[in-house]
C-alpha cells in the first residue's frame, strides 16, 4: 500500500511504476478516494499496489466522504504486506507524517520511506 498525505504524489507514482496513465492523478488533493489495487509486475514476480486516499490530521478531515476515504485507506494498509509513506520534497515534513509511520508499525507492516518530487526543488 502507498500511503501518505494528500498530494504526496501516490497516484501518479503508480502510474510511473506501471508505465501507463490507470490512476487519476493531479495538482489538486483529493482526486483519490477509494484504495484502488493495481496489479505489477517486478522482477518477474506479480505485486499488487493498492492506491490510497491522502491522510490529513483527524482535526482537519471534514465530511463523512473524507472519513470513510481515510478508513479505506488504513484498511488496505491492513491487507499489505509493506506499506510505502510517501512524502512529498515540496512540503516541510509534519507530524502527521509521523503518525501516519506509528500506524504502519501498529499494523505491523514492513515499511519503505519514500520522499516524491525532489525534481521540484531549487537548490541554492
Amino acid at each position: 500500500a502507498i500511503v501518505g498525505r494528500p498530494n504526496a504524489g501516490k497516484s501518479t507514482l503508480i502510474n510511473q511504476l506501471i508505465g501507463e496513465e490507470r490512476l487519476l492523478a493531479g495538482p489538486e488533493a483529493g482526486l483519490t478516494r477509494d484504495s484502488i489495487a493495481v496489479e505489477w509486475e517486478w522482477s518477474g514476480k506479480p505485486v499488487r499496489l493498492f492506491d490510497t486516499a491522502g491522510m490529513r490530521k483527524r482535526a482537519r478531515v471534514s465530511g463523512k466522504l473524507e472519513k470513510l476515504a481515510v478508513a479505506d485507506a488504513k484498511r488496505a494498509m491492513g491487507f499489505a504486506e509493506v506499506a510505502i509513506l510517501l512524502i512529498d520534497a515540496t512540503m516541510p515534513f509534519e507530524k502527521q507524517d509521523l503518525h501516519i509511520a506509528d500506524m504502519i508499525a501498529r499494523e505491523g507492516r514492513a515499511m519503505v520511506i519514500a520522499v516524491n518530487k525532489w525534481d521540484l526543488i531549487d537548490y541554492p
